[in-house]
């Protein structure tokens, strides 16, 4: 596995935390991911997401085929109003 995805893990453990100066933390028990990496993709469920998500360029779709084919994708999915939630999370932030 690329150290650079097992460094993220690790940075993103040590961040978690209660932060009693952050008014948006949340207190909850940490959850370690680095373990997790060892399992790889098994057990996830992965899709290709396409409308408001597909990309136009043909170079860019040919790439998400050959990742998709990599992991052994065989579903595509469509996000309803996902266009209209990005909207949405535009004005609130």
């Amino acid at each position: 596995m690329a150290r650079s995805v097992e460094d993220l893990a690790l940075a993103y453990d040590a961040m978690q935390g209660f932060d009693p100066d952050d008014p948006a933390c949340v207190n909850r028990t940490a959850q370690p991911v680095a373990p997790l990496l060892r399992r790889g993709a098994a057990g996830l469920r992965i899709a290709v997401a396409g409308g408001y998500f597909k990309p136009r360029g043909q170079e860019a779709l040919q790439a998400i085929e050959r990742v998709a084919v990599a992991l052994g994708v065989d579903r595509d999915i469509d996000i309803p109003q996902a266009e209209r939630a990005r909207s949405a999370a535009f004005l609130i932030i």
